[in-house]
């Protein structure tokens, strides 16, 4: 079972949560998803998680991961680690830095040091990856144009 901060969750023990999440991939996966991210990954026992995703050919899977040290082998069952580090410093690049600078983002080949490139999957954009030094009155998709931080 997830256990984030004591809050309630699904007991993926319990087998009728184990068929309810089979059947909602399921339905996901018949829609034409291929990619999956799972949000709160560091709670939830990947034994548990792995048994139930592992039921269809996903193209590809990654954990929400934060800071924390990564997991040996957990990427062997569960999916890869988000590289938070590296979102962040390509988002610097395009939202703060100089516009002549810009080439030098394809230089940034790596982010967190303690997740290996191998490991890691590195989208540039989520929920709250906007830059922290950007301006907030200059919209972009993330703050105005399509959501609202």
């Amino acid at each position: 079972p997830c256990d984030m901060y004591g809050l309630p969750d699904w007991n993926l023990a319990v087998k009728a949560v184990q068929e309810s999440h089979t059947r909602h991939l399921e339905e996901l996966h018949h829609m034409g998803v291929t990619m999956l991210r799972i949000d709160a990954a560091l709670y939830m026992e990947p034994a548990l998680m792995s048994s139930i995703l592992n039921r269809f050919p996903w193209d590809v899977v990654y954990q929400e991961w934060w800071h924390e040290l990564p997991l040996p082998g957990r990427t062997d069952v569960f999916g890869l680690y988000r590289d938070l580090k590296f979102m962040r410093r390509v988002s610097e690049f395009l939202a703060v830095q100089d516009i002549s600078r810009t080439q030098e983002v394809l230089d940034v080949d790596r982010g967190d040091f303690f997740i290996h490139p191998v490991e890691a999957v590195y989208p540039t954009c989520f929920h709250d990856g906007r830059s922290d030094e950007a301006d907030p009155a200059i919209p972009t998709f993330k703050n105005g144009l399509g959501f609202h931080q």
